[in-house]
């Protein structure tokens, strides 16, 4: 029961990741609230996993949702322990492709998302003096992948801003970004036909995959 009395906040919490995360706090004895703009599967995760558990509204691309999120769980719990910015937006297509409209959309998403979360949920941690941000990145930030120019950029900046992050509350909280490998995606094993043929310079020993619950 490592979470005994945590709370966290966790955005898209309502499948995929974040719901593994929900299921996963609530079973170390934590309590969550379940932000998702899809508010119907959030309150069914909510009540599957009972009293530990409440769901929110939330669209990460709109501060007045991160504002409303920080002031439900104040509301609830009088603290905020951990926030997992979790909520992304994965787009397929080339760059000479992609619309403004579908760019904007992506680094909203994932990207300004997170920073507008932490605007409004990271200042009631550090009056607390303590606090957790897991911001959820991606392997597709770290290396380059084909058909992945928005979505790369997003999590490549969201990797840079948690490094930020993570100098400017070094001394009382831990801010930490969780970059999952490519194929976890929807468009993972896409990217991995597209990527030309290279010659293995070093293989390392495989484990084998993981999914969200890991």
């Amino acid at each position: 029961m490592r979470l005994q009395g945590k709370t966290s906040i966790i955005t898209g919490g309502a499948s995929g990741i974040g719901e593994s995360t929900a299921r996963r706090f609530v079973l170390e004895g934590g309590k969550v609230l379940i932000a998702d703009r899809n508010l119907a599967a959030a309150e069914a995760l909510a009540q599957q996993l009972g009293p530990q558990a409440a769901a929110i509204h939330c669209d990460v691309r709109q501060e007045s949702s991160a504002a409303a999120l920080a002031d439900r769980a104040i509301s609830l719990w009088g603290q905020i322990d951990v926030l997992v910015n979790n909520a992304g937006s994965e787009l397929n297509r080339a760059y000479d492709q992609t619309t403004s409209d579908e760019w904007d959309m992506v680094l909203e998403t994932d990207l300004k998302g997170p920073w507008m979360m932490c605007k409004h949920i990271v200042p009631h941690m550090v009056k607390r003096g303590s606090g957790s941000v897991i911001n959820v990145s991606s392997l597709n930030g770290l290396v380059g992948f084909p058909f992945s120019t928005a979505y790369g950029a997003a999590k490549g900046g969201l990797v840079v801003f948690t490094r930020d992050m993570a100098i400017e509350l070094a001394v009382r909280h831990i801010v930490n970004a969780a970059a999952g490998r490519a194929h976890q995606h929807r468009a993972g094993h896409e990217h991995r036909q597209q990527m030309p043929a290279r010659k293995t310079i070093r293989r390392q020993p495989q484990r084998g995959q993981r999914g969200p619950q890991q």
